[in-house]
């Protein structure tokens, strides 16, 4: 009669894993087809964004804090986008961003890239709209335009979509190593 005693030791872990490699290549492929549908079923997005500066000479002094912070919070109002450009957007697909002081960036997101070129283009070509809606004192506003997008960015790329399914591939792997890990008879015979 043999006695078994409690004795885990890597090398025996990895015989054992070496007679369930069948195992983990499943887990792997499920992660692998998994990865795949995820990339083709994930919606497609566009991304279009306008640069500009706003100035104000009498405003912009002494302050620490930005001046225009008012500014994000106006041009992202469904009332001066709707009423005053006629643009029927989405407030959560605009993102207004102060990059330093009075410098702004406009991003639009949408399914549609000519949408979403359009979109930002119209908002950035109507700042000094927007800003007359804001300010009473809109004339002593300079607004100097940097960039407005002609085209519209994907949000996913292709490295990125290579990535999520070597990463869920991995993941499957690693999972059915647990799995095994957890299964392994500790108990060797001496």
């Amino acid at each position: 009669m043999s006695t078994k005693e409690q004795e885990f030791t890597f090398k025996n872990f990895l015989k054992y894993l070496k007679k369930c490699w069948i195992f983990i290549l499943i887990f792997m492929i499920i992660g692998l087809v998994g990865g795949l549908f995820f990339v083709n079923r994930s919606p497609v997005t566009y991304s279009a964004t306008t640069k500009f500066i706003i100035h104000n000479a009498e405003v912009d002094q002494g302050s620490a804090a930005s001046p225009y912070a008012q500014f994000k919070e106006i041009i992202s109002s469904k009332k001066i986008i709707k009423d005053k450009l006629q643009l029927d957007i989405s407030a959560d697909n605009l993102e207004v961003i102060e990059l330093t002081r009075g410098i702004f960036v406009i991003t639009y997101t949408d399914k549609d890239a000519d949408a979403a070129v359009n979109n930002v283009k119209t908002l950035g070509e109507n700042i000094d709209t927007i800003i007359s809606e804001a300010y009473s004192d809109a004339e002593k506003y300079e607004v100097t335009t940097l960039a407005i997008d002609e085209t519209a960015t994907p949000s996913t790329t292709t490295k990125n979509n290579i990535l999520m399914i070597i990463l869920a591939t991995i993941a499957m792997g690693v999972l059915a190593t647990i799995m095994l890990f957890i299964k392994f008879d500790f108990t060797t015979e001496k």
